[in-house]
């Protein structure tokens, strides 16, 4: 494993985690509103949120020197596993039981 490949993977790793705690505070934001607000919050966060991802993976890619394949596998897997906690989260949350 070269340098580069754990770097990749350092970074796509990074952004994912970036997106996982805006998605605790702004899941924390919705959680506390109720039906409209709840769900404009809770979507528009997650578009935020892809947005930021968007612009700091092409900041990656064109500033830095990584192995598309790593950096994207680690970044993906990250964002997936938020995605599912924060479904869950939300899920609970409008069924009445305490996430």
């Amino acid at each position: 494993m070269t340098e580069q490949f754990w770097l990749s993977l350092g970074l796509g790793v990074g952004i994912g985690l970036v997106y996982g705690l805006v998605a605790v505070v702004s899941l924390r934001v919705a959680l506390r509103q109720s039906g409209q607000q709840f769900a404009a919050i809770f979507v528009g966060g997650m578009l935020g949120r892809l947005v930021l991802v968007l612009a700091l993976t092409v900041a990656v890619l064109m500033l830095a020197s990584v192995q598309p394949l790593p950096f994207a596998l680690s970044l993906a897997a990250v964002v997936v596993v938020v995605m599912g906690a924060e479904m869950l989260i939300a899920y609970r949350h409008l069924n009445g039981r305490p996430s």
